[in-house]
C-alpha cells in the first residue's frame, strides 16, 4: 500500500528595495565556518530592468564590525568599519553562467528570466558574528561583528558611492561555528605556593573532564588540595569568566565573570581534600552584564554566550574574538594574630572550550526519510519553518479516525497535534501528519499560531522531540511546547557517547513538566555507522529499560527502522492502542510525487 505525498516546500528569505525594482532571495541565513572552509553564501537578485535607466546592478556581502551607536552615524560620524567585503555586478551580466546550486535552480525557475544568481565565498580568517550585550538602558543596534548581503542598484556616475536607500535591499546573515568532534581529556594544571610562617607549601590540583563543553552544559571541575601547612582553606571559589579579545586597530582583551559558585568546604592545616565541583555558565544569569559577548543574532531572537572562537591561527584575525576559562581560587587565613596577614588565596585557571553542538543527531533526516524516501549526507542546520504533509494509513482499527498531525520542530525536537475525523480508507483508519521543519529559535515564535489556529482540533495531543544537544538557548522552550504533551521521542546518536549520556536529562525535563504519564520513545539513530558505534544495543535497552521509556534503533540514512519508529509513535497515540506491531514487510512505502514548491519568506525590515 503507498500513501501519497500532497506536496513539500522550501523556506527562502526575501526582501525587496523600497522602488521594487530589485528583491534579494537567501535559502538560508546561518553560515558554518568549519574552521579549514567557509559554507558558500548563494542566492539570487531578481532584477527588473524597466525603470534601472542603464544604471548597473550589483550584490555585495560584506563583515563589518560596529563599535558605535547608529545614532551616530546619522550626525555623520561612521562607527563601522569593514573587515572585509566582496562585491559583484549582476545587471548587466558580466561572464558566464555560474554553477547553480538546487536552490537557485528552484529560485530561477519560479522567478524567470528577471533572475541573476550570485555566490560567495568567505575567507577562512573572518570572525564568527558576535554582539556585545548592551546594558539595561542602552537602545539601538548593538555593537558587534556582523555580515550582510545588499543589492543595490548603482549611480552612474561611480558604482562605489553609498546608494539611495530605495535603491537597496539587504538581509542580514551569520556565521557561525560548532564544536569539533572530540576526545580528548579535558585540560589539568596544579599549582604549589609557599607561605609565610609555614616550612611547607600547599599543593592545588585542578581539572576538567572533558576538552569541549556545549552551552548550558554543567561543567564539572575536579579539585585535589594538600595543604601541608599551617593555614586553613575556609572557602573554595569555582568561576567561568570570558575573554573578548577586540582586535580593530589594536589589540584589547576584556574580562568578564559569567558564573561563579561558592563552596563552603574547608581543609585544615596538614589536611587534604579531594572533589569535584559543577558550574553551568548561563547566559540568563548575566542578561543585565553590559559588554558580554553573545552569539550573533538575527532581528530578536534568542542567543546564548558567545562560543569559543576557533582559528587555523595562520593568519591574524580582526573582529571579536572569545575564549574562556575556568579558575580555583583557595580563600586562605592563617591563625593567631597575623592571620590576617598571612593569609592568602591559592588560584589555579584552566582553557575552557565553550561551543554549541553541531545539530547531527540526525531528527531531520529522520523526517527526511520517512517524508521523502531520501537522504541528503550533506544536511545543514535547520532554518526557517518548512511546512510539509503526509498521509499514511494503519490497519486492523476497530474505531476508524483521522487524525489531523501538526508537527513543529525546534531543534530540541519535534511537536505534534492531532485531532480525529471521522473517515477511512479501505476500512483503513487514517493519520494525516502535517510537519514543520525548524531550528526553533525564538524569532519563529510568531509563526506557530497561525498554523495551529486553523486546525479543526476536537482532541489535542502534541509529540515533542527533544535535541539531546542541550543548546542553552532552546531551554527556555521546553515547558511551554511540553507542559500538555501526550508523547516524547528522544533521539540520540550512537557513534557519539554526549548525547546519549543527555538524554536522561531531556527525559526529566519532560517528565517534570508534563508527568510521570508521558509516553516517551528513545531512538539511537544511525545504525549504519557500525564501525564508529559507542553505544551498543543492549546499552539503549537498558537505558530505555531503566527510565521506563519505548526504545528502537534507526538509520535515517538507508531506512532502517525509520517506518516502524513513526508507526510506533502513531500507535500509541491515544485511542490508538490497539493496533499490533508490524514487521518490516509490512511497512508502507512512501513515495515523493510531486517537485518542491517555493515558499518565500518576505522580510519586513533590513535585518
Amino acid at each position: 500500500m503507498a500513501a501519497t505525498l500532497q506536496s513539500y516546500s522550501i523556506r527562502v528569505y526575501k526582501k525587496t528595495s523600497g522602488n521594487g525594482d530589485i528583491a534579494l532571495y537567501l535559502g538560508k541565513r546561518d553560515f558554518v565556518d568549519h574552521v579549514d572552509s567557509v559554507d558558500i553564501v548563494d542566492g539570487v537578485l531578481k532584477v527588473d530592468p524597466a525603470n534601472l535607466n542603464g544604471k548597473k546592478v550589483f550584490v555585495y556581502l560584506a563583515c563589518a564590525f560596529r563599535y558605535g551607536s547608529e545614532d551616530l552615524d546619522v550626525m555623520g560620524l561612521s562607527f563601522r568599519r569593514d573587515i572585509w567585503i566582496q562585491r559583484v555586478q549582476l545587471y548587466p551580466a558580466t561572464g558566464g553562467s555560474p554553477t547553480l546550486s538546487p536552490m537557485q535552480e528552484c529560485l530561477m525557475k519560479k522567478v524567470g528570466e528577471q533572475a541573476y544568481p550570485f555566490s560567495f565565498q568567505m575567507p577562512t580568517d573572518l570572525p564568527c558574528s558576535v554582539s556585545l550585550q548592551p546594558g539595561p538602558n542602552d537602545t539601538g543596534k548593538a555593537c558587534g561583528v556582523d555580515f550582510e548581503v545588499k543589492g543595490y542598484i548603482a549611480d552612474k556616475a561611480d558604482p562605489a558611492d553609498e546608494p539611495a536607500k530605495k535603491d537597496t535591499c539587504r538581509l542580514m546573515i551569520r556565521k557561525i561555528q560548532f564544536a569539533p568532534i572530540s576526545n580528548k581529556p579535558g585540560p589539568k594544571t596544579d599549582v604549589s605556593k609557599q607561605f609565610m610562617m609555614s616550612d611547607k607549601p600547599m599543593n592545588l590540583e585542578a581539572s576538567l573532564e572533558k576538552e569541549i563543553y556545549y552551552h548550558g552544559e554543567p561543567i564539572t571541575v575536579s579539585v585535589k588540595i594538600n595543604n601541608q601547612t599551617n593555614k586553613v582553606v575556609k572557602k573554595i571559589q569555582v568561576s567561568v569568566e570570558q575573554l573578548t579579545n577586540v582586535v580593530l586597530y589594536s589589540s584589547d582583551t576584556y574580562t568578564k565573570a559569567v558564573s561563579t559558585e561558592e563552596f563552603g568546604e574547608t581543609v585544615e592545616s596538614n589536611g587534604t581534600l579531594e572533589k569535584s565541583f559543577q558550574i553551568t555558565p548561563l547566559l540568563a544569569n548575566s542578561v543585565e552584564k553590559r559588554g558580554l559577548s553573545v552569539d550573533g543574532r538575527l532581528k530578536d531572537g534568542d542567543t546564548n554566550l558567545a562560543s569559543t572562537t576557533l582559528s587555523q591561527g595562520e593568519k591574524e584575525m580582526q573582529g571579536i574574538l572569545v575564549s574562556y576559562k575556568v579558575k580555583v581560587n583557595l580563600m586562605v587565613a592563617g591563625g593567631g594574630l597575623l592571620g590576617g596577614l598571612t593569609g592568602s588565596d591559592v588560584t589555579v585557571e584552566l582553557p575552557l572550550t565553550l561551543m554549541s553542538p553541531k545539530p547531527a543527531v540526525g531528527k531531520t533526516s529522520l523526517i527526511t526519510r520517512f517524508m521523502y524516501d531520501s537522504f541528503d549526507n550533506t544536511y545543514q542546520a535547520t532554518i526557517g519553518i518548512d511546512f510539509l504533509s503526509k498521509t499514511m494509513y494503519l490497519e486492523d482499527r476497530t474505531t476508524p479516525s483521522l487524525f489531523e498531525v501538526f508537527v513543529l520542530l525546534p531543534s530540541p525536537g519535534w511537536v505534534m497535534k492531532c485531532s480525529p475525523f471521522p473517515h477511512s480508507f479501505h476500512g483503513w483508519p487514517q493519520i494525516r501528519l502535517q510537519l514543520w521543519d525548524t531550528a526553533g529559535q525564538e524569532r519563529f515564535r510568531s509563526l506557530i499560531p497561525s498554523y495551529i489556529r486553523d486546525s479543526a482540533a476536537a482532541v489535542v495531543v502534541r509529540l515533542q522531540l527533544w535535541d539531546t544537544a542541550g543548546q542553552e538557548r532552546f531551554r527556555s522552550l521546553i515547558p511551554s511546547y511540553i507542559r500538555d504533551s501526550t508523547i516524547a521521542v528522544v533521539v540520540y546518536d550512537i557513534t557519539n557517547l554526549n548525547s546519549f549520556q543527555q538524554t536522561s536529562k531531556w527525559i526529566d525535563d519532560v517528565r517534570t513538566e508534563r508527568g510521570s504519564d508521558v509516553i516517551i520513545m528513545l531512538v539511537g539513530n544511525k545504525t549504519d555507522l557500525a564501525d564508529k558505534r559507542q553505544i551498543t544495543t543492549e546499552e539503549g535497552e537498558q537505558r530505555a529499560k531503566e527510565l521506563n521509556v519505548m526504545f528502537i534503533e534507526t538509520s535515517a540514512k538507508t531506512g532502517y527502522n525509520v517506518k516502524q519508529l513513526f508507526r510506533r509513535v502513531a500507535a500509541a497515540l491515544p485511542g490508538m492502542d490497539s493496533t499490533p506491531e508490524k514487521s518490516k514487510e509490512d511497512m508502507i512505502d512512501i513515495k515523493l510525487e510531486k517537485q518542491p514548491e517555493m515558499t518565500v519568506t518576505e522580510s519586513s525590515c533590513s535585518c
